[in-house]
């Protein structure tokens, strides 16, 4: 999975509730607090930029420049002491104004700047069994996350209106849908800018509901918490804070909803030099350690031994396991991933002659640890060098990745 979690977390009601409470009133929502600190959020980016600036006046010697620097970034310093939650108005204004330095027309003689967060609006559905509506993107160049519908948050409506907005437009449900409160934010990237969305939460009374999606999207969900797609991770955390609580299933239903896991295991085959065995599948440019998926009814080692027997050619007997691989559900494979890879000893390269029954294997390759490690991208990368270092002490490596492997 993409890595796309530079995500800030503030997303919990128990945690909006104690930023509000740290305010020092108990009338302010959780919605004025969250705009609260969007704002300074905003505030502190032209800050931190500003500074960036002044550095390099000084630098070039322009102590003109760096003097003007210095007193523009204190009028900024300035707005972030005096502003209060409990203005509201004022927050809203200054959100506004720290948005127009993405064109650069709030900082003047820099258009360069780098843009501020956006501010989006995002609602989270429920339906009678707890279940949330989550949106897929129609397919592009690389497929995105499943989503809250959710959009911008324009000039002229609030942050609620702004996400039902959303929920009509790409959805068409808005009959028997009510607003419950909004229920925390989290950063992510949109269309590749920093952002930050606020989530409020609605429920629908209505069981099975079909919604029409816009050309925006082209499929749609209802998820329990426990078995979420591939989601931001940022809305991951959001979504397993504020679901309902699961409702009792019957035996058949409850097994019906229960996460589905892909498991693989793979195999290391070392020659007498040291070198890794690394086959290519036809459909990719990336190399792979021999294994695939376990089948039903078979055990990871005998998968292992069956796949490499399916990819090389050879009959090995399964040796000990090296490592375990936990992936997320990534954009296009929407369900978690566990490898685990055995180790399968030692053969002689020199006679041995690689086969392959599986139409997919392109090539074989005996490559050296580090040459395999680049082949094999990232993610495999980070198996194998898990498993090497396992080897003289014996006990499993477990590493956690959200990089996909393709």
């Amino acid at each position: 999975m993409t890595e796309r979690n530079s995500v800030t977390e503030r997303n919990s009601v128990t945690e909006q509730a104690s930023v509000v409470a740290a305010m020092g009133t108990a009338t302010w929502s959780a919605e004025d607090g969250i705009a609260y600190e969007v704002a300074l959020d905003g505030i502190d980016h032209v800050v931190g930029v500003y500074s960036g600036r002044i550095r390099r006046a000084r630098a070039s010697g322009d102590d003109g420049a760096a003097r003007a620097l210095l007193r523009e970034r204190a009028a900024w310093s300035a707005k972030r002491r005096s502003l209060g939650p409990a203005d509201r108005a004022a927050v809203d204004a200054l959100i506004a104004e720290t948005a127009r330095t993405r064109s650069g027309s709030g900082l003047p003689g820099f258009p360069e700047l780098p843009g501020l967060p956006g501010l989006l609006a995002g609602i989270a559905v429920f339906d009678p069994q707890a279940r949330v509506l989550l949106l897929r993107p129609a397919p592009g160049d690389t497929p995105g996350p499943w989503e809250l519908p959710h959009a911008a948050v324009g000039d002229d409506e609030t942050p609620q209106e702004a996400a039902l907005r959303a929920l009509t437009e790409q959805t068409t449900l808005h009959d028997d849908i009510e607003v419950t409160g909004c229920a925390g934010s989290y950063g992510h990237l949109s269309g590749g800018a920093p952002a930050r969305q606020l989530v409020f939460t609605a429920r629908t009374r209505i069981r099975t509901t079909t919604p029409v999606l816009s050309p925006r999207h082209d499929a749609h969900t209802w998820r329990y918490a426990d078995a979420l797609p591939a989601v931001d991770r940022g809305l991951l955390h959001l979504l397993r804070t504020i679901a309902p609580p699961k409702p009792w299933l019957d035996p058949d239903e409850w097994q019906n909803t229960l996460p589905r896991w892909h498991v693989g295991a793979n195999a290391l085959i070392r020659d007498h030099s040291g070198r890794i065995l690394i086959v290519r599948p036809g459909r990719s440019t990336t190399w792979q350690l021999p294994g695939g998926q376990v089948d039903a009814h078979e055990t990871p080692p005998e998968a292992a031994v069956r796949e490499v027997h399916e990819e090389t050619g050879l009959l090995l007997r399964p040796g000990p396991l090296l490592a375990i691989s936990f992936e997320h559900p990534s954009p296009g494979w929407d369900h978690p991933t566990q490898i685990l890879l055995f180790d399968l000893g030692t053969v002689d390269s020199t006679r041995t002659t690689l086969t392959t029954r599986d139409p997919d294997i392109a090539e074989h390759r005996w490559a050296a640890p580090d040459e395999a490690a680049e082949l094999l991208g990232p993610a495999r990368a980070e198996r194998l060098r898990a498993a090497l270092a396992t080897t003289p002490h014996g006990h499993p490596a477990l590493t956690t990745t959200t990089t996909p492997e393709t």
